[in-house]
């Protein structure tokens, strides 16, 4: 059974360390929604799919693989919604379909329906900083390395190569992909731009942590 547990930080260390099998994963970001086409910040509020965005989540499909042993959308609708049109269009098979609130956007607090506009702590690389009644990135690399963590284990205990799917947000995204590709300037993982409905795909053979997480002039937890 699947879980969707927040590990501790030092469980984290030693989850990471234990990764060793490889597997595959498509990282994917939902299609646009009403918030994205009025340029709001839409955070952890659930907002629809526009046209357009249905549209990008069918045509998403044809750049998947033909089959999945685990599939994941977060708790939003957005991210359900893209990864179900994406599945039926494109025919692709997923052996299990789960539902994982890891993967959910970060709560964006005051700032939730305003419109966009720079925030200079973010442009800072400040992983600690949250806006009032939001999340700060330090909280979203913990749930998403626990998700990452998790797909590890799942992958030792298969006796082929696991291949998984995860449709999820840009917030979480500003901190998986850096993971996976092992960025170190907080400042761009914290301002970068996925597109609607963009595909990102990665044989993964390690898991750690990665530069941007580990000056601890930058937030690193207590404990990492």
């Amino acid at each position: 059974m699947w879980s969707s547990r927040v590990h501790s930080w030092p469980e984290l260390e030693d989850e990471l360390a234990s990764c060793h099998r490889p597997f595959m994963l498509d990282l994917v970001r939902h299609g646009q929604t009403e918030a994205n086409a009025e340029r709001r910040f839409s955070g952890a509020s659930d907002v629809d799919l526009t046209e357009l965005g249905e549209r990008q989540a069918r045509e998403m499909g044809s750049r998947l693989t033909e089959r999945y042993d685990l599939a994941f959308h977060s708790s939003l609708t957005r991210s359900r919604r893209t990864l179900e049109l994406a599945l039926q269009s494109s025919g692709a098979r997923a052996e299990s379909v789960i539902e994982d609130p890891r993967l959910a956007e970060r709560s964006l607090g005051v700032l939730e329906g305003r419109p966009i506009m720079p925030i200079p702590q973010y442009e800072a690389g400040d992983l600690a900083y949250a806006p009032e009644g939001g999340e700060p990135y330090t909280s979203v690399a913990q749930r998403v390395l626990s998700f990452l963590a998790d797909l590890g284990r799942a992958a030792r205990e298969r006796p082929e190569p696991l291949r998984a799917l995860a449709c999820t947000h840009v917030g979480p995204m500003r901190v998986l992909i850096p993971v996976l590709r092992q960025a170190g300037d907080p400042a761009q993982v914290l301002t970068a731009r996925y597109a609607n409905a963009e595909v990102f795909s990665f044989e993964v053979s390690e898991l750690v942590i990665p530069p941007f997480l580990a000056d601890p002039l930058l937030g690193r937890p207590r404990g990492l």
